[in-house]
């Protein structure tokens, strides 16, 4: 089964996107974990803010990061604008960041991709994020 907006994504895994997606573009901790297993992997090499790399795991673990990545900023929104297949259980996503400071008011725009890995309609793994695309499928065992 596919999706129309993404040809051969199956509608399970867009639609697993587009809730995590929405749960961070309300703040909701509980709706974004719930996206996850339990026992959760998420590897976050974010070289551009510092203290946000690492290896955070299970449930409590992806709530600590998503709390501590929206703590700077007045408003965060995420906009989904590529997901792929890129496997049996892996999942590239492209988004398009955009983000407000809360001291500064400052808007950001940053576009980056992300590789999941999908068992059993909850995400198991996350890689990223990676800054170019390349990169991205490059960690998913693509070359473009």
């Amino acid at each position: 089964m596919s999706n129309a907006n993404w040809p051969g994504v199956s509608d399970e895994n867009v639609a697993l996107m587009l809730r995590a997606v929405d749960a961070v573009n309300r703040a909701d901790g509980d709706a974004f974990v719930a996206c996850f297993h339990t026992d959760v992997e998420w590897e976050a090499s974010d070289d551009r803010f510092p203290g946000f790399g690492g290896v955070y795991r299970g449930r409590a673990g992806v709530r600590r990061w998503l709390e501590e990545a929206l703590d700077p900023w007045e408003s965060v929104r995420l906009d989904l604008e590529e997901i792929f297949e890129a496997g049996d259980d892996q999942v590239v996503v492209g988004v398009l960041m955009t983000t407000r400071g809360e001291e500064s008011g400052v808007e950001t725009k940053l576009r980056l991709w992300q590789v999941f890995w999908v068992t059993d309609g909850r995400v198991a793994r996350r890689q990223g994020p990676y800054w170019v695309r390349d990169e991205a499928l490059a960690a998913a065992g693509l070359k473009e």
